[in-house]
């Protein structure tokens, strides 16, 4: 284990084998890779009989620093233009906010390319099922939200 010092007869950084880590016990360090950030999020769904409303918070955090207040967790999926208008599918992901991005580009393109093959919108009940296919198959390296 390489510790990190500055050494002062040398002005500069110097490293060291043989100094263990301060945190250490019994010159054993646990190592930990953990890739996940929590950038937090709320979001708030009613659904009656035939409608739906759905609601989300814009506030985009790392730990206490809030990174931008202007990240939407709420997003329209499938629909056939760029600004989504006619979009019959609202995805909402609060988590990771990379994981969330990635989970909505991939379910908005395969919702898309529905549209493209099959001349209409694809139905809830259908991309609920493709998207429980989606985090089936990253079940090892799971997406890092809650959708």
């Amino acid at each position: 284990m390489a510790m990190f010092s500055q050494n002062p007869v040398l002005n500069g950084p110097n490293y060291s084998f043989a100094e263990v880590p301060k945190d250490a016990v019994d010159g054993l360090r646990e190592h930990r890779f953990n890739p996940y950030t929590d950038n937090g999020g709320s979001t708030l769904a009613i659904a009656g009989a035939d409608f739906a409303i759905i609601a989300g918070d814009t506030r985009l955090t790392a730990g206490y620093s809030i990174n931008t207040r202007y990240a939407p967790k709420v997003f329209k999926i499938g629909g056939s233009t760029s600004s989504q208008d006619d979009a019959n599918i609202i995805l909402s992901v609060v988590g990771f906010a990379a994981d969330g991005e990635a989970l909505k580009e991939r379910l908005d393109a395969v919702c898309k390319m529905y549209r493209y093959r099959h001349g209409k919108p694809m139905s809830v009940s259908a991309c609920a099922k493709r998207l429980s296919t989606i985090l089936y198959q990253k079940r090892f390296f799971p997406y890092y939200l809650r959708a």
